[in-house]
């Protein structure tokens, strides 16, 4: 039996045609090898954790704390957001280019294959302290963001109650 044209296939149609991430896609392509080989499961999926989860949430955190802003109505790109809060060219909305959603959705699965495998702690230290980095990211974009939703009242105000 050819092993590796089954599971080239089986990688081809987890990936491209049931629109599995790439990453997931390649843990199960080498993990139906390596299995098919008769290698450590738990090797391959420390290798895979070490290769690509990791890699790419620790890129996408460093991405977010160098991002740009872009213009929703024109597409200028800034470096720094301009002091007036929106576009100098059109006054259009500002957007971040790298959101939140694109550094967590590698931290759920790499920990779930830290448990499942039982791996080193030194990975599911780590993803903590990355976990701990993401919320203390963006517990400051939640407060201001409270803080936009509560409209400041006058002192009379708030003295009568």
């Amino acid at each position: 039996m050819n092993w590796p044209l089954i599971v080239f296939l089986l990688g081809f149609i987890s990936i491209f045609i049931l629109r599995i991430p790439i990453a997931l896609g390649m843990l199960m392509t080498s993990t139906f090898y390596f299995l098919a080989a008769g290698m450590d499961v738990a090797l391959v999926a420390q290798k895979v954790l070490t290769s690509h989860f990791m890699k790419d949430i620790f890129g996408n955190l460093r991405a977010f704390t160098s991002q740009k802003f872009r213009c929703v109505k024109c597409n200028r790109k800034y470096r720094r957001p301009p002091l007036k809060g929106s576009c100098v060219r059109c006054g259009g909305k500002l957007a971040m280019t790298v959101h939140k959603g694109g550094i967590e959705k590698y931290v759920k699965p790499a920990q779930g294959l830290v448990d499942r495998y039982e791996l080193n702690p030194y990975y599911s230290d780590r993803l903590g302290l990355v976990r701990n980095e993401i919320a203390s990211l963006f517990a400051k974009a939640e407060d201001e963001a409270e803080e936009e939703d509560h409209a400041q009242i006058s002192l009379t105000r708030f003295m009568r109650g």
